[in-house]
């Protein structure tokens, strides 16, 4: 059972008392005790239960305010203790951020808070809908509790068991309640491109915590138009369904090229499932010329199923012209506000694998850490597209790291004026302008492959080996 202590100032009770109530079922459970000042039996010492409840707790929660960071006994006593404890690695600290205060640089300050990027709970339409996620981060903290305790009870990143729901993810309070409703609804636009030959295919979305850990493991099921572009090639689209979605960053301190944060319309697409590969490019660069020449083999190294590198932007759009010529629909990159969309697919987590990634995951420089995970493997190269088993709740795969890909988009610094129907952000009459670059790369540290960062790259450059393209066409 894990033993979780609370710290919070008693002007702040009325949320102990909902966020308490939230931890029921895990008390039910027999999962957690859960203890604050507000559990005194009659006539014990006060000073003296505090003091055993805190050196006992596996977790304490730092229910954080400008109350809790003014409150002597819960700052200089139980945060001071707490501290001591995590430096000797012998508790956990979460803290929950309330509401807005001074709490990052407090001596907690470097340490991942919750909800999201510290959003403050009260910032919530939905105050039940934050505590959910403390809930889920608890639920994380007992799976990895069982897991050291008894190695060989299954742990839900390893069940074979199948959800025995059509749409599970709709638990996954990761996933923006719109998009919950727009992926139930989606499945009668998923209907409609019966009529271009598609096919139902199934795939695995995994959820990680701030540590690594797989927390969730749900089986979905998406339609999928596989184009033949010949030589028995193929070319997997998936169906992205259209809607809104907040294009940007909202974490506390945001890059500034990734405000302001703002909401766009997308409509319905089809996107290539993985980066375009070798052996594709191949194939469409024999097609006739139509703006530009192509080499048949742009790329130094790697097999077939690599994805093509040291491709500029103007051959990626010849890719797309060439394909567009021969299968006689229009094929074009993605424009920026696509792509996020399609990476995102509902989730609002740094990475739509979760608060992290680590490289069993994706392919980065995995010896860098972006939260508590452990450190992983930096491959220094680009591997073969699907590597990785696991896909986002759209059926892509690939989203982060392995290459960079190509946006539709001229670059701009920020999302000052951009366009909020989901189309590409250009500049008429300047083709010199830098163009962007989505999803980071084999080469590059977790923070570049967040789902919400963004660089430029020179349109015409051809000599980096970690840049490639995914295709996109519209419905």
């Amino acid at each position: 059972m894990l033993k979780l202590f609370i710290s919070y100032s008693h002007k702040d009770e009325t949320h102990l008392r909902e966020l308490d109530g939230h931890f029921s079922v895990m008390k039910s459970e027999g999962l957690v005790e859960v203890w604050h000042d507000r559990c005194f039996d009659l006539g014990n010492r006060v000073h003296t239960v505090i003091r055993d409840k805190l050196e006992a707790a596996d977790v304490v929660l730092f229910l954080v305010s400008s109350n809790f960071l003014a409150s002597d006994y819960c700052y200089k006593v139980e945060m001071h203790r707490t501290l001591e404890r995590d430096r000797q690695g012998s508790v956990k600290i979460l803290p929950v951020i309330l509401r807005e205060c001074d709490w990052r640089n407090a001596p907690f300050g470097d340490i991942l808070a919750v909800p999201t990027d510290g959003r403050p709970i009260e910032d919530f339409s939905s105050r039940d809908k934050a505590y959910m996620e403390v809930v889920k981060m608890i639920r994380g903290a007992i799976a990895r509790q069982v897991q050291s305790i008894s190695p060989t009870i299954p742990t839900p990143q390893i069940t074979q068991q199948k959800p025995s729901v059509s749409i599970p993810f709709i638990e996954n309070p990761h996933v923006e309640d719109h998009v919950r409703s727009l992926l139930l609804n989606s499945r009668k636009i998923l209907d409609i491109p019966k009529l271009l030959n598609t096919s139902q295919f199934s795939f695995e979305v995994v959820t990680v915590d701030a540590y690594g850990q797989k927390i969730d493991l749900y089986q979905e099921q998406n339609q999928c138009l596989i184009q033949e572009i010949g030589g028995g090639i193929k070319l997997d689209l998936v169906i992205v369904p259209g809607g809104k979605f907040q294009m940007g960053s909202v974490a506390q301190k945001p890059s500034q090229r990734e405000i302001p944060a703002h909401s766009v319309t997308i409509q319905p697409f089809l996107m290539s499932k993985y980066p375009v590969t070798k052996a594709q490019w191949r194939k469409v660069a024999e097609i006739e010329q139509v703006n530009c020449s192509l080499k048949l083999n742009p790329s130094r190294r790697g097999g077939a199923q690599h994805p093509v590198v040291h491709v500029s932007w103007h051959e990626a759009v010849e890719f797309c012209d060439r394909l567009s010529k021969k299968i006689g629909h229009n094929y074009r990159l993605p424009t920026e506000a696509e792509w996020e969309y399609a990476c995102k697919a509902g989730t609002v987590t740094p990475f739509h694998l979760g608060e992290t990634i680590t490289s069993e995951l994706a392919n980065y420089a995995g010896d860098i850490q972006y939260r508590y995970e452990k450190k992983g493997h930096n491959r220094g190269h680009a591997i073969p597209v699907g590597t990785f088993p696991f896909a986002n709740f759209f059926g892509l795969f690939d989203m982060h790291g392995n290459v960079w890909e190509w946006c539709l988009d001229h670059w701009h610094e920020n999302y000052d004026k951009a366009p909020i129907d989901g189309s590409a952000w250009l500049e008429p009459n300047n083709e010199a302008l830098s163009r962007v670059i989505r999803g980071g790369s084999w080469r590059n540290e977790p923070q570049l492959c967040c789902s919400t960062y963004r660089i430029s790259n020179n349109a015409d450059d051809t000599s980096s080996s970690n840049i490639g393209f995914r295709v996109v066409r519209s419905l």
